[in-house]
């Protein structure tokens, strides 16, 4: 059975409706929860970017740069610590990686 709702559309598997007519099921009430909106931050965030460029060349050489930079094996070594020192928690070890990135691609000139 198919329903629209106000905030979009779903299925309704026929194991729930049972033996209920069609005109029951539309007349039923199917309870909907919309996900609230996630809520911003108070505190500043700082946006990183990529290098712009004007160009398809200028976006390759600052992909160069980066594999470059990431393709050593210091980067690969730093990056197996980060993630060994936080094996354990999964929320430390996402913010861990995701600062470690962002730092290494700063020091690579290729994010501002």
């Amino acid at each position: 059975m198919f329903i629209r709702g106000a905030f979009d559309s779903f299925t309704v598997a026929p194991s729930l409706v049972g033996s209920l007519s069609d005109h029951a099921a539309l007349l039923a009430t199917v309870p909907w929860t919309v996900p609230r909106a996630h809520t911003a931050s108070t505190a500043a965030q700082t946006v990183y970017r990529w290098v712009d460029g004007t160009n398809l060349a200028d976006y390759s050489h600052s992909w160069r740069a980066w594999n470059r930079y990431s393709d050593s094996l210091g980067f690969a070594s730093e990056f197996e610590a980060v993630i060994d020192a936080h094996a354990d928690d999964l929320d430390a070890l996402a913010s861990a990686v995701e600062s470690f990135l962002l730092q290494q691609a700063q020091l690579a000139g290729v994010v501002t």
